[in-house]
């Protein structure tokens, strides 16, 4: 029987499958963020997708801190990180028009995007070899 799931069920889910895709991938996640005043203020994260690929769902930076290089700072300390742990290649996407100058100054190649027909939708994607 097919039927729709909950918000809740889509989190179990989905942290089910992450679950076994870590099993695999000896679990290399990598979280950074920025703290100012006692609170967060900016964040990045991601996780394994295969052997040597890590992808970076997030990035995020509060508006009144942004154009500060926060952004980055958190980007650089990540693959920092990933080049310990072995990965070799860093992937993205975003529907942030900024970003899509952002990346390409840190080195990310863009390897294509879509635009959805009839609405203003627009991800582009990023990979980056380290």
């Amino acid at each position: 029987m097919i039927r729709e799931i909950t918000k809740e069920e889509s989190i179990e889910i989905d942290d089910r499958f992450y679950h076994e895709i870590s099993e695999k991938f000896d679990d290399q996640d990598i979280a950074f963020g920025i703290e100012e005043g006692g609170k967060l203020i900016a964040g990045i994260f991601g996780g394994m997708v295969a052997p040597h690929i890590f992808y970076i769902p997030t990035l995020f930076v509060d508006k009144e801190h942004r154009g500060k290089g926060y952004g980055k700072q958190l980007v650089q300390a990540l693959e920092e990180k990933a080049k310990r742990l072995g990965i070799s290649v860093i992937q993205l996407s975003t529907e942030n028009g900024q970003a899509e100058d952002f990346y390409p100054k840190l080195g990310y190649e863009k390897i294509g995007f879509y635009q959805h027909p009839t609405k203003h939708i627009r991800e582009a994607f990023f990979i980056k070899r380290i």
